[in-house]
Formats: structure tokens, sequence, C-alpha cells
């Protein structure tokens, strides 16, 4: 069975909401035009809507025939990104919403066929990574008619080739911190030094200090990032300020050397804030786990890529260290998530986040095929 071709001709009418989707990105948690657009086009074609009694998100669910059928998530990603020019959806998530979408429509017409119970789960706030947890902590769970036995999710991958379908197991994405690092120090005139304590000069070690909880602290064969990623503080040029505040993140894919990194990283600051005289708060908040792909559940997932795609179109890549919160899921069910390619030939694609930033068009019929796939295909 190849779903391919029979799912693409569903698309016609989900192109517009696509567009539309498009043109008014919103940010985590202010997708409210989404949400009603995803609802009302749920409840147009007989999909039922659970109330969570959230702001933004969807979820519904879909009851198959079979009474003995397994339970299946499929989860899409709703929101866009921050830019210097407002929001944009410079990830791709307006197609994973239309993917999911076109799902929706087509396992409604055709009942008959879908062999699991589908819920449909549009996830708000994915790229703050605290959507799932919102959505689990409103009762995602508890008010379902029935709890699901598994969960699939999907997003575009601009260096895969288009159309192209990532199966396998092991970690996918990593495990994610954040932290923001205050040091404090003594103001006073810059024609003053010595009445003064610098943050400023403590916080530029810092900065550097840090690059070696990689470099010399941590195993070269577990990949791992530590970097600070904004620094502020100060505003003339005559005086030394009182505090600078540094902000970043600790990326990695494996939890011993997560754990080692976030001990290094408070080693580090509070001796060098100790060392120029200058005292320092750090708050370090654990995010999202490792996305990891069992074995057991790639081996659904290679079943259900079978029946959407071609052979020759599913593939293997090597992981990366952006972090999804779809693993906060799996501390609940098991799951599996995939990489569809979206890149085009010959072009050289813009990763996720920039300004040129696209999706190749075999994406989204590819991207629907796999959800309905997961819905039509015997699972055990």
């Amino acid at each position: 069975m190849n779903l391919y071709n029979e799912v693409k001709e569903c698309l016609a009418d989900i192109l517009p909401i696509r567009d539309k989707i498009h043109s008014n990105p919103e940010l985590s948690f202010e997708e409210h035009n989404t949400t009603k657009i995803i609802k009302d086009f749920l409840l147009d074609i007989g999909i039922d809507v659970i109330d969570l009694g959230t702001d933004t998100g969807v979820v519904g669910v879909l009851r198959c025939k079979n009474k003995n059928s397994k339970k299946i998530a499929l989860r899409a990603d709703i929101d866009a990104i921050a830019t210097d020019n407002g929001a944009m959806h410079l990830c791709g998530h307006d197609y994973h919403t239309s993917a999911l979408l076109c799902c929706a429509k087509y396992a409604s017409q055709n009942i008959d066929k879908i062999k699991n119970n589908a819920i449909f789960i549009f996830q708000p706030a994915e790229e703050t990574t605290t959507g799932a947890k919102y959505l689990i902590n409103n009762g995602l769970w508890d008010k379902f008619p029935f709890a699901p036995d598994m969960m699939f999710g999907i997003h575009n991958r601009p260096e895969m080739a288009d159309g192209t379908v990532r199966v396998q197991s092991g970690p996918l994405m990593s495990s994610k911190s954040d932290f923001t690092i205050t040091v404090k120090g003594k103001t006073g005139h810059s024609g003053s030094p010595h009445q003064c304590i610098d943050p400023i000069t403590a916080s530029a070690s810092i900065v550097q200090a840090v690059q070696t909880i990689i470099s010399r602290n941590t195993d070269p064969f577990q990949p791992c990032v530590c970097a600070i990623c904004s620094i502020h503080g100060g505003s003339p040029s005559n005086f030394a300020p009182e505090s600078v505040t540094m902000t970043g993140s600790i990326r990695s894919l494996d939890k011993d050397t997560h754990i080692n990194c976030e001990r290094r990283l408070r080693e580090i600051v509070a001796n060098t804030c100790s060392a120029y005289g200058c005292t320092c708060d750090i708050d370090i908040k654990s995010l999202v786990p490792v996305l990891n792909n069992t074995e057991a559940m790639t081996e659904k997932a290679l079943k259900i890529a079978q029946n959407a795609v071609s052979d020759d179109k599913i593939v293997t890549s090597t992981p990366c260290m952006g972090s999804e919160d779809f693993s906060v899921y799996g501390e609940y069910i098991p799951y599996y998530f995939y990489w569809i390619g979206s890149g085009k030939a010959g072009y050289d694609n813009a990763p996720w986040h920039s300004a040129d930033f696209s999706i190749g068009e075999e994406f989204l019929p590819t991207a629907s095929s796999i959800f309905v796939s997961a819905l039509m295909t015997e699972l055990n």
C-alpha cells in the first residue's frame, strides 16, 4: 500500500488554510486565530473537539469502527517564531498543522478504511518548548474518551531531500536546559576602578571560561552544547554597572553529560565571580529531555513509512542539537518522531529560523501520508 497519491488529492482544500495560517503567524500561547481556524475545520468535517479549557491549541478525536483497534495520538505544532519584524513561520509549523488537518480530513472521509482510533493534537508553544507540558497539565490525557497507546509526530528537515522520511532508532534531538546568570558587582566611576567591583570584567572571563566545559570537561564522543546567547549590562561610558545578566542554554544527547555540564557551569560561574570579587545568582531550568526513538517504536514507524511512501524515500541521518518538546510526551506514552525532508534539489536550503527558510513541494503530501498511514496501519 502506498498512500501518497491518494492522500495528495485531499490537499486541495488544505492549501488555502495553510496560506491563511502562514500569512497570520502567531507566537507561542498567542495562537488564538490559528486555534479558531483549526477548531472550525475539525468541526466542519465531523471531528469531535475535546475542550481542555486552554486559550490556544486544539485536540480532536475520531473513532474508527474496529473496537479492538489501537488508539493513536498524532501531534502538530502551531506557533510561529519571534523576529525583528514580528512573528513569522520560519520553522514550518504552518505546514505541520496543514499536514495533520489533511490527515483528519482524509480519515473522516474514509472512516471504513481507518484501522486505529485517532487523537489529533494541535499543540501551542513548541518554540518555547513549553506547550506539551501545558497541554498535559491541563488534562490532555485525562479528558479523552480513551487513552492513547502510542504517539507520532513530524517535523520538516531542510537538510534532507524533499519528500524523504527519516526512520532510525536512537537519539534524534537534544535535551535542553536554559540558564540565567546574574553577576553582581559594585557600581562606581570608571576613573576610580579601585573603588568599583566591575561585573563586566568578571562576565567576560565567564564567557571565555564556559567554553572549556565542552573542550575540557566533556567526553568528545558525547555531543553537548553550552552556549551563552545574550549578555546585558552597563550603559554610559563613565561608570561600572551594578550587575550583568547573561542567558544561554545547555543541550546534550546524554543525561549524565547534561548533568555534568550543569555542574561545571555552576562551579565556573561561582568561582570566577569570587576571583573578581563579585557575587552571582545562577538559575538553570530543565525544559525537555532527549528526544529518543526506541527500537520498538522504530519498527512501527518503519511499517507506517513503508505504507506511506516508496522504499527509496526512507532514509537515515545524523541527529541534531536542536530540542523538541515532543519528547515530553514520552514520559507518559511510547512515541516516535519523524523528520521529513523539505530541502529543494539544487538550492542552498536555509535552516530552521532563518529569514530565507522555505519548504519544498513534496513535504506536505509526504507528511500527510505519514499521519494517515499511522491510522491505517495495523500496529501491535
